[in-house]
């Protein structure tokens, strides 16, 4: 996994699609918005270095967005899970998909999700502090 964004976005689209599986944009938005600012206020690594979301912070709600649209849900769109509906502030799961997934299986992918980043975090903390380790037994 090269960046966070999958598994959050999908961790959003879980919890905030209504019961016909669709899920509107500026609600995503603020879901992932609120992810990486939660991190940033915990003191905790945000995202890799050169990520956009590492500037959280600084990021508008339009450019959260367009991160948003352009990598993580280019990903589930391409895969025919997701579509973004004509009024363009909708995303929606697929219905055949939507219907099929149970109660449980919501969970499931909920857990897949958090132990990705979980897993994700990890990798980044242990490079993280090997970096800075290496740095002060060098200086």
């Amino acid at each position: 996994m090269k960046y966070s964004y999958k598994p959050v976005l999908l961790l959003g689209l879980l919890q905030l699609a209504d019961s016909s599986g669709k899920i509107k944009i500026p609600d995503l938005v603020t879901f992932f918005k609120a992810f990486y600012l939660k991190r940033l206020q915990n003191g905790e690594i945000v995202e890799k270095t050169g990520s956009k979301m590492v500037r959280i912070a600084e990021l508008s709600d339009r450019d959260i967005e367009s991160i948003l649209l352009s990598m993580p849900f280019e990903k589930f769109e391409r895969r025919k899970f997701i579509r973004r509906l004509k009024e363009l502030t909708l995303l929606k799961f697929d219905p055949v998909l939507w219907k099929s997934l149970t109660q449980q299986d919501k969970a499931d992918l909920k857990q897949l999700a958090e132990t990705a980043l979980v897993e994700y975090y990890q990798r980044l903390e242990t490079h993280s502090s090997l970096t800075h380790h290496d740095d002060r037994t060098i200086g």
